[in-house]
Order: C-alpha cells, then sequence, then structure tokens
C-alpha cells in the first residue's frame, strides 16, 4: 500500500518514462490491497472475539512468582467454609456477607448467582473493600 506509493514518488522524482501508466498500476494495486484487507480482516477479528469469548481460560490465582514458590514461607491458613454450610447460615438469617468475586468470563459462563451477594470481582476487591460490612463474617465464592 503505503510503500508502493512512496516507491511511486521515488521513481518518478527520478524521471522515469511514463509515470501516468505505473501510477495506474499502482492505484489499482493499492486500492485492491485496502479492499482485500478490509473486507478479510473485520470477520477474522469478529471470529477471533466470539472464539477467545467463549474459551474457558485458566484463571490466574497467584499475584506473583513469589507466591508460586512459597518464596515467604507457607501462607497463612485462610479459614473456609463449604457451601453446604453457608446454605445453612443463610437460610438459617444469619449475619453474613456473601462476594462473589468471580472474574467477569466464569461469572457470566455459569449464569448462577448466590442471593443477596455482592459483584466484586477479585481484581478490584483491594478498590472496593469498603463496600464490604465489616459488622459480619464476609465469605468469599469463586464458584
Amino acid at each position: 500500500g503505503l510503500n508502493s506509493i512512496l516507491l511511486l514518488i521515488l521513481a518518478v522524482s527520478l524521471g522515469i518514462p511514463d509515470p501516468s501508466g505505473i501510477f495506474g498500476i499502482v492505484a489499482t494495486v493499492v486500492l485492491a490491497s485496502v479492499v482485500l484487507h478490509g473486507t478479510t480482516a473485520t470477520p477474522l477479528a469478529a471470529w477471533y472475539g466470539r472464539r477467545a469469548h467463549a474459551a474457558q481460560l485458566p484463571e490466574e490465582t497467584l499475584v506473583d512468582a513469589g507466591s508460586l514458590f512459597h518464596i515467604d514461607g507457607d501462607p497463612p491458613p485462610v479459614p473456609r467454609t463449604t457451601p453446604e454450610a453457608l446454605w445453612r447460615m443463610l437460610e438459617a438469617g444469619e449475619p453474613v456477607t456473601t462476594v462473589d468475586v468471580r472474574r467477569w468470563q466464569p461469572f457470566e459462563a455459569s449464569g448462577r448467582r448466590i442471593p443477596g451477594s455482592l459483584r466484586i470481582p477479585i481484581d478490584v476487591i483491594p478498590h472496593r473493600l469498603a463496600e464490604i460490612p465489616r459488622d459480619r463474617p464476609a465469605v468469599l465464592s469463586c464458584a
């Protein structure tokens, strides 16, 4: 495209014979290139976007290589609960805040929600901690 035009300008400035004939050929090639790239790039990009959106990619769960290899020792234990125990707490009306921390793709793909849960993706929790009530236990759900 652009290279062809630049080469044409260089050739014309050097005084090639019959520049109008060469200009017609270069203009046709550039126009064909623009049409070809324009008609193929958009459908291919749309296809790739649909395929990437549908893919279930594994989530990153560790934030750095040090965490991966436990350089600072074992991580501190985190209190855990089962879905059944959470369900019993919710059914009993116990004061508990559930926070759905799934990333966008797994959240949209599952279609399942915990009634009354807060939706705060894991990546933005540090910026939205104030939204989680501190007067009761919080259960973070990623499934």
